[in-house]
């Protein structure tokens, strides 16, 4: 019985590992990205200054997605999470900046990272065997022991029934 439980937590915790998807930014051009991407961008030093009141904190990293260019909007437009501790930005879910091309240093899209994603997998994967490994040579009862003698305690996430 305790062992079927150990393989399930072992394979639970293997497909937890391999199904968490790692993301990474990848530097892109800025004119070129697409309404709806996810992006970082790196601001200048002035615009992160100006941008400070409205994004809710002072920071030259802004992470968000580009929404729709208004009419005669001549920057990056960025529907970011809101922050900050005033009445008025925490009242908002989102908040929408513009930032000007030239307060703009760098963007960064959010993609999908193989090698990060097949990392977390193999780590999982050397975890499960390590736990199974561990757990099938402890639960071999010794030759004195007997039903009431076990000092293991189980407790079943879950239990199938027929």
């Amino acid at each position: 019985m305790q062992r079927s439980f150990v393989r399930r937590t072992a394979v639970g915790v293997l497909l937890a590992g391999s199904v968490g998807a790692c993301q990474t930014f990848v530097p892109v051009d800025a004119r070129a990205v697409s309404e709806g991407t996810a992006v970082r961008v790196t601001l200048t030093p002035e615009e992160a200054a100006r941008q400070a009141e409205a994004i809710g904190e002072l920071t030259q990293r802004v992470e968000g997605r580009v929404t729709a260019a208004e009419n005669g909007s001549a920057g990056l437009p960025l529907t970011i999470p809101s922050r900050g501790s005033t009445p008025a930005s925490t009242a908002r879910f989102n908040t929408f900046v513009s930032v000007p091309w030239d307060g703009i240093r760098t963007v960064e899209e959010k993609r999908f990272s193989w090698a990060r994603t097949g990392l977390l997998a193999a780590v999982g994967a050397v975890a499960t065997v390590v736990i199974l490994s561990v757990t099938e040579g402890s639960s071999e009862g010794g030759p004195g022991e007997g039903p009431g003698e076990n000092s293991d305690l189980r407790i079943p996430l879950f239990t199938l029934h027929r």
